[in-house]
């Protein structure tokens, strides 16, 4: 499995922080306009009040990442990044397992309502087993040729 914390950079320069900072606090002013707009033409959405403080938040850490000293702004970043990549291995995963039963799922129905039996699990008769048994080759020639 992909491990998205080795690609972290834990240790950025202060250039690196400032343009991190400023992605936070304009990617935090613009989702706040959008939300605010929203939230006027649409007034029954009453729930996207608690998305325009977490507009602010972002904004705020973004703007703290900008000015603020070298070890407040790496702390601020590696708890983004760490936070980040925590819930993308959870997306991930979830939405893997949903893809992946979805499709074996379905076909495996498919196949089944289909009549097909790949592994001969259907009995011929109630009362033999299951064995089958193997018919070998007993050709001495074979043995020199494997494949």
């Amino acid at each position: 499995m992909f491990n998205p914390f080795q690609s972290i950079d834990w240790h950025p320069d202060p250039s690196a922080l400032r343009r991190f900072g400023r992605s936070l606090l304009f990617s935090g002013l613009g989702s706040l306009v959008l939300f605010s707009a929203i939230r006027v033409s649409l007034s029954p959405w009453r729930h996207l009040a608690s998305l325009q403080v977490t507009a602010c938040i972002i904004a705020a850490l973004g703007g703290v990442c900008v000015v603020a000293p070298y070890p407040i702004g790496r702390a601020i970043h590696g708890g983004w990044f760490a936070f980040a990549c925590t819930i993308s291995m959870a997306v991930t995963n979830v939405l893997l397992a949903a893809v992946y039963f979805t499709v074996f799922l379905i076909t495996a129905v498919f196949l089944r309502l289909s009549g097909r039996d790949p592994l001969r699990l259907r009995r011929k008769n109630a009362d033999r087993s299951m064995w089958i048994p193997h018919q070998t080759e007993d050709k001495p020639w074979r043995y020199y040729r494997q494949y």
